[in-house]
């Protein structure tokens, strides 16, 4: 019985369970002649969904011996899926023809197809563009459903973002500024030469400590034969960038303080602590400066039309026989063509989802293929990237994240669960 219920939930991974593998088809039964097998909240599951399932779990267990009731796992499996899209869509959540037409390019994308060649595959699997559409779409309605539900379940206390900053994120090294008096030595200087510099430089360390201005340090007298003593601010940077022998000599000093004296290659140095600024939140947001060109479908220019146009300004580009910034200039439908699409440095979240996706997925100088926005058609390109450091606002938002990232499991399963329990369920064939 255990081994069964293990079985279970890898098989509700697998097929769909928390809603982002698979997703099933709504046909009437009526008009398939499929017969049905059960019923949710008055809609149907057709035998041809549940035997499409049954041949998914054959393929993707090759030769292995399934359960004998593996056929009601896959039935239940079904019925949590279509209670849960029926309560999404309760929720209010939609999804449009064009997003569900960009997801299906992104897995031709990904899987390094064109997109009839997917569906070429998907047919030899028994599943049309309609059937495949309406698997697409249940998974982003189940994917924008558990963002939905995170967003509202999970609670986080201000305390509770402080520690996980505290103790979660990845910590910058500690920072240290020095400013310094060096009496220099030549290489080849005589023990007579050392031992004058190495006299200046304790009388410099000593007036210092003694409240004597930094600055004023190197008027003091001059013991014979030393070298002229050098003033220098050193400035700020992280510990493991300061010579081994610095650290030491200012280890345990406070801000102001004055270094014993310490001798190098270079000479005898004395050091003053300029100011140290303890291990802190090393989290950098990424910067994208990208262009774009931008088509929108009208009665003259289908959507097919404006596919077709882009690839062909994409292969140009990508020889080399013809410049983005040109073509988006001449031929973009944005407000950035005047800039040759160039759409300035944009933080994460700057644009909409389809978009930014497609976007961070390129290398720089890379040009995507045509991405579907509810903005039009886009061919992006990205120009160069860089790194800044977080504001405090940013790093708090970015620990809400991670937290909520991390707890949304638990939710989405209570709630998949309640929802689960307070469907009507009838099934028709329990000899599956």
């Amino acid at each position: 019985m255990t081994e069964h219920k293990h079985w279970a939930i890898a098989l509700a991974m697998l097929l769909g369970g928390g809603g982002v593998a698979w997703a099933t088809t709504t046909t009437p039964a009526a008009q398939t002649g499929d017969r049905v097998v059960a019923v949710v909240n008055q809609q149907p599951i057709t035998w041809r969904e549940w035997d499409r399932r049954m041949q998914m779990v054959r393929q993707r267990n090759p030769g292995q011996a399934l359960p004998a009731d593996v056929g009601q796992q896959v039935l239940e499996v079904l019925v949590q899926e279509r209670a849960m899209v029926q309560e999404a869509q309760a929720m209010g959540i939609r999804v449009t023809d064009d997003e569900v037409a960009n997801a299906e390019r992104a897995v031709a994308q990904q899987n390094q197809l064109t997109l009839s060649a997917l569906r070429d595959n998907m047919a030899r699997d028994g599943i049309s563009p309609q059937a495949y559409a309406q698997q697409l779409r249940q998974q982003l309605l189940l994917q924008r459903a558990q963002a939905q539900i995170a967003q509202e379940r999970v609670q986080l206390s201000e305390g509770e973002v402080t520690r996980y900053l505290l103790t979660r994120a990845p910590r910058a090294p500690e920072r240290i500024g020095l400013a310094q008096w060096l009496v220099p030595t030549p290489e080849d200087a005589s023990p007579a030469q050392l031992e004058a510099a190495r006299q200046r430089a304790e009388q410099i360390a000593q007036a210092a400590k003694t409240g004597t201005p930094w600055a004023e340090l190197g008027g003091l007298s001059v013991a014979p034969n030393a070298s002229k003593a050098q003033s220098t601010d050193l400035g700020w940077r992280n510990t493991n960038d300061w010579p081994e022998l610095f650290v030491r000599a200012v280890a345990g000093l406070t801000r102001g303080q004055v270094s014993e004296v310490v001798r190098s290659g270079a000479g005898f140095h004395v050091l003053q602590l300029t100011g140290r600024a303890a291990p802190g939140v090393d989290l950098h947001l990424t910067l994208t400066q990208a262009r774009h060109i931008l088509l929108r479908p009208t009665e003259q220019l289908s959507m097919p039309a404006i596919m077709a146009q882009l690839s062909r300004w994409r292969q140009q580009v990508v020889a080399g026989q013809a410049d983005f910034a040109a073509l988006a200039k001449a031929h973009s439908q944005d407000g950035s063509a005047a800039q040759g699409g160039d759409l300035g440095w944009a933080q994460p979240g700057q644009f909409v989802p389809e978009f930014e996706q497609a976007m961070n997925t390129l290398a720089v100088g890379e040009v995507s293929q045509p991405v579907v926005s509810r903005f039009g058609v886009h061919l992006i390109q990205v120009v160069q990237r860089r790194q800044e450091p977080m504001t405090e606002a940013q790093q708090r938002e970015w620990a809400r994240q991670q937290l909520r990232e991390q707890r949304a499991p638990l939710v989405y399963n209570a709630w998949a669960t309640e929802v689960r329990a307070k469907a009507y369920v009838k099934v028709l064939a329990p000899d599956l």
